[in-house]
């Protein structure tokens, strides 16, 4: 069997394969007589007609069913002997077309993706835009009425819904379609987290009372247009809320604290720390996103439709969605499953290139912080997490945070240019 190897583009490669003459014609007959076995043919006993009259009958078919039979036994040990010479498919192959006529060779042609052969020419000493969060009042103003809330008392009411009460729903119509499917929805009234009118039209209503509302999305579609459904609700009921005062006291039944300030203190303290670790993080993604647009490379389309299907999967709304909202459904998933498999070859680029050491006392250190974490020792961590405690992971994980630091070292990093507001914007 001669084998050609063609490079269509830097992940995609077309395979030809010559199989000679004989042995198509051996394999070709091999599979007349499997069909003859279970052919009936007036005049002869079944499965012993000449195989001229098995071919002249099934011609089409005989031909079809050769090619699909023996083109992955062709393939299978070709990508073999190519594997020998260190080309690794990353997804099954595909026949894309093949020739044959009786009494010649037998011309096939495949097409398979590899991984991206990348060079990173650019990763080094230069400039991307990126600035750290820091804490707000307002962040601590929300972390306070969060701690509000979890120490709030609740009761039932059967008066008018005010600003401020939890409302316990069911949506009986949306578009105007019947809700099959009918779950209990929780709604704080006064946030206007689905737009004003929704809030507007709950505020006044009563218990086992039916509405009629519209939700307001604040995402903007791809013409710049807020997407709005028409909903109807039946209350189920209310509950009133009555949150503590924020005060010395209120502090001192959250946890030893003095007073307000000394709270606030705190919480101003957990989210520094939190902002640490998603500032890092986002400075990280950031160079990664930068490094990858200085050295573009092409992502196998098979990984990224595989990574979607797997996302799909772990929504779970596989079995919901119809053909065409299933597609617009994975098209969220698309890019962030390239930028995923893009960051992953890049790593595996940079840790060729930088060469960073991590010390057994380092993971050891990690498993500790990830024990703190859940609010756990070390010990007990262990005992219930260990046979999902994957050190070589964990290694990798430090590895990679230390590239991406000694790397961040050489960046100059600059304050986001601010968006200016269009002049031409319509007046409402």
């Amino acid at each position: 069997m001669e084998q050609k190897l063609e490079e269509a583009s830097q992940c995609k490669r077309k395979l030809e394969l010559i199989i000679p003459q004989d042995q198509a014609k051996d394999d070709y007959y091999s599979i007349v007589k499997k069909y003859r076995k279970h052919v009936n043919i007036d005049g002869f006993r079944k499965g012993k007609a000449p195989l001229s009259t098995i071919e002249n009958l099934l011609k089409d078919k005989l031909k079809v069913g050769f090619i699909e039979e023996f083109a992955p036994k062709y393939y299978k040990k070709a990508i073999n002997n190519l594997e020998e010479k260190d080309v690794m498919p990353v997804n099954k192959g595909q026949l894309v077309d093949y020739d044959w006529v009786e009494g010649n060779d037998l011309i096939l042609n495949f097409m398979f993706e590899v991984a991206p052969d990348i060079t990173l020419d650019e990763y080094k000493n230069f400039e991307v835009e990126y600035e750290p969060i820091a804490v707000t009042d307002e962040m601590v103003d929300q972390k306070l009425e969060a701690l509000q809330e979890q120490y709030s008392t609740n009761s039932e009411k059967d008066d008018a819904i005010q600003a401020g009460d939890q409302v316990y729903y069911t949506i009986t119509k949306l578009n105007g379609k019947e809700v099959n499917k009918k779950e209990e929805n929780g709604y704080k009234v006064g946030q206007n987290k689905f737009g004003e009118k929704f809030d507007n039209d709950l505020i006044g209503a009563k218990k086992n009372d039916t509405i009629a509302s519209e939700l307001q999305f604040k995402t903007e579609d791809k013409d710049g247009n807020k997407p709005q459904k028409s909903i109807q609700i039946q209350i189920n009921s209310v509950k009133e809320i009555e949150e503590p005062a924020l005060d010395d006291e209120f502090a001192k039944d959250v946890g030893e604290y003095e007073n307000l300030a000394e709270l606030k203190q705190d919480l101003k303290k957990e989210l520094a720390e939190d902002l640490d670790e998603k500032n890092e993080s986002t400075k990280h993604a950031t160079v990664l996103q930068a490094i990858i647009k200085k050295n573009p490379f092409e992502v196998p389309a098979s990984l990224v439709e595989n990574y979607v299907n797997s996302m799909v999967k772990q929504s779970g709304q596989s079995d919901k969605l119809g053909e065409q909202e299933m597609e617009q459904f994975k098209n969220m998933y698309r890019s962030y499953a390239e930028k995923e498999i893009q960051t992953y070859y890049v790593m595996e680029a940079l840790r060729e290139l930088e060469d960073v050491e991590v010390s057994p006392e380092e993971v050891t250190a990690q498993i500790k912080r990830d024990a703190k974490s859940v609010h756990m020792d070390v010990e007990k961590y262990e005992k219930m997490y260990g046979k999902n405690i994957d050190k070589e992971k964990i290694k990798i994980k430090i590895q990679d945070k230390k590239i991406l630091d000694k790397i961040s070292e050489t960046i100059k990093f600059k304050k986001p240019k601010k968006e200016k507001k269009s002049k031409d914007k319509k007046k409402e």
